[in-house]
């Protein structure tokens, strides 16, 4: 059987076709899958690395959180101690009428009243101070900002006049203050049992 040219370069043509199509099945199709099954792990393991990063975000805030709740347990723990501390809340007194510009001359803690562990005790302190009218009232003022808490129960002010002693402005105010602070004694420690001897 005798093949003109034209079907010759046909068949050259389709088998050519045939032998790019072979080589595209066996070399590229592989490649492609392999491709397809690269993407899918890549998104996976972006996947694992958000629900990482989201997951160390929230220990991250966690850990904040309890910076902050443990800060703020300080705090209140300082506003109402588990003890009197009798000698920093003097300190403290002074150092605050010494900022606001009066005198303290006198004070007089008084002893916590009784009350069951666990629950608050009064604490009241009296103070004298003499001071001008302006620094007066900044020192009443901050003793609401104090670091321990305090309640303001009673002042009672006069003027005292000229005060050489103190070198305060004429007409000047001696105050004497009530206030209570409180306390919170903690519970005592159960004792342990003692084992009997051995006979």
């Amino acid at each position: 059987m005798k093949v003109s040219p034209r079907d010759r370069m046909l068949l050259t043509m389709v088998a050519a076709a045939l032998v790019v199509f072979a080589l595209i099945a066996s070399l590229v199709y592989p490649q492609v899958r392999q491709l397809g099954r690269l993407t899918t792990q890549v998104a996976e393991a972006t996947a694992q690395a958000d629900a990482a990063k989201l997951q160390l975000d929230q220990r991250a805030a966690f850990k904040d959180r309890a910076v902050e709740t443990n800060a703020k347990w300080l705090r209140l723990m300082n506003r109402v101690p588990d003890t009197p501390d009798l000698p920093s809340l003097i300190i403290e007194l002074q150092d605050t009428a010494f900022k606001s510009g009066v005198n303290v001359l006198t004070v007089t803690p008084t002893q916590p009243s009784a009350a069951p562990a666990g629950t608050y005790q009064l604490l009241p302190v009296s103070l004298s101070i003499v001071g001008s009218w302006t620094d007066t009232i900044d020192y009443l003022q901050a003793l609401m900002k104090l670091d321990r808490g305090v309640r303001l129960v009673n002042v009672e002010v006069a003027i005292a006049g000229p005060s050489p002693e103190f070198k305060l402005a004429p007409y000047s105010l001696n105050s004497a203050i009530t206030l209570e602070t409180y306390v919170i004694p903690s519970a005592p420690a159960s004792p342990t049992a003692t084992p009997a001897p051995a006979p």
